[in-house]
């Protein structure tokens, strides 16, 4: 089952550091937890002509932990309650002492949106009115002409620039 962790801002990759690191020395912990994720996504970042590839969080303060850490009553095992309490920068779980798993299909949305391909952050199309945000035309509207997707380059015509031409 998923369990929802909240952690203190900023903190979602050291708190699964933390617990992929010290469950080993825990045995309960290591045979309990089988997986702790931070969804992340992956999207490409245009600065001049070069083309990076840019991470972000999907859900700022929060980590996903899979594994079966609750007793019969829902409540979590006492020693897991003390390790999971040692563990720096959480708050807690969604649901507090009795943590409320994620339903089948949450988890699966949750882990097939994690998994997406890398996309590109700009797609434009032709006629769309855009800002200019570098070069010798910044901050300028410009209409788009054309836009090759292949190498993500646009055409575009700025309005002022047709009316010097008249």
């Amino acid at each position: 089952m998923w369990y929802t962790i909240q952690t203190h801002s900023n903190s979602e990759h050291k708190v699964a550091r933390f617990i992929n690191a010290t469950k080993k020395n825990h045995a309960l912990a290591n045979t309990a937890i089988e997986e702790v994720l931070v969804p992340e996504e992956s999207f490409f970042v245009y600065k001049g002509r070069e083309r990076k590839v840019s991470r972000r969080r999907m859900f700022a303060n929060y980590v996903f932990l899979r594994g079966n850490i609750t007793d019969a009553k829902g409540e979590i095992l006492p020693d897991l309650w003390t390790y999971f309490g040692s563990v720096p920068g959480m708050r807690g779980f969604m649901g507090g002492a009795t943590p409320q798993p994620m339903k089948p299909e949450e988890a699966e949305s949750l882990l097939t949106r994690a998994k997406e391909v890398i996309a590109d952050k700009y797609t434009f199309t032709v006629g769309e009115t855009v800002k200019v945000k570098d070069g010798p035309f910044i901050s300028m509207s410009a209409r788009v002409k054309a836009f090759n997707a292949d190498e993500n380059r646009s055409e575009e015509h700025t309005s002022e620039l047709q009316s010097l031409r008249h």
